[in-house]
């Protein structure tokens, strides 16, 4: 992966899922780690991809520097090679209400939050990308919950585009 290894999702070794009222399924996962066409998690099937981004400073990289360009690509590459695409956002609503601080050009510059929320929906929108905030992911254990969320999400996906969930 990319990101550095303190701040990895942990993804849990087996997972059991609610499929209905009686029907818990054990699910028993064996993490491949390897370049993606699209986003930064998915399954082996490649029906559901997460883009991850650690918050609004990054998000202001991505959107309103030289960087843009790339970004939309991986983007589009993101919403083109995925039947269902997320971008978890590591921070909060109230983050992007209070605005932050980033780093161009080795100066620090503050950066209009809303405006960076603004834009980033305005480019996922289109490109049938949901957008959710998880809050901040700091310690181990949260990293590990973050990891068995994105994989029940992967899961339901899978599960439904095969048929069995509704």
């Amino acid at each position: 992966p990319r990101e550095k290894v303190a701040f990895r999702w942990k993804f849990p070794q087996n997972l059991d899922l609610a499929l209905g009222l009686n029907n818990p399924k054990r699910f028993t996962l064996k993490p491949v780690v390897r370049k993606l066409i699209g986003g930064d998690y998915t399954l082996e099937d490649g029906v559901t991809s997460i883009e991850r981004k650690r918050g609004v400073a990054e998000l202001y990289s991505n959107l309103f520097t030289s960087d843009r360009p790339r970004f939309l690509d991986a983007l589009k590459r993101l919403a083109n090679t995925h039947l269902y695409s997320y971008l978890w956002v590591e921070d909060t609503l109230a983050s992007f209400k209070r605005g932050a601080t980033a780093y161009q050009d080795d100066r620090t510059i503050a950066v209009d939050g809303e405006e960076v929320w603004a834009a980033l929906l305005q480019v996922c929108n289109p490109l049938r990308i949901s957008v959710s905030c998880i809050g901040k992911v700091l310690t181990p254990a949260a990293r590990r919950q973050v990891g068995a969320n994105a994989v029940r999400l992967l899961l339901i996906d899978k599960l439904t585009v095969e048929g069995y969930l509704p």
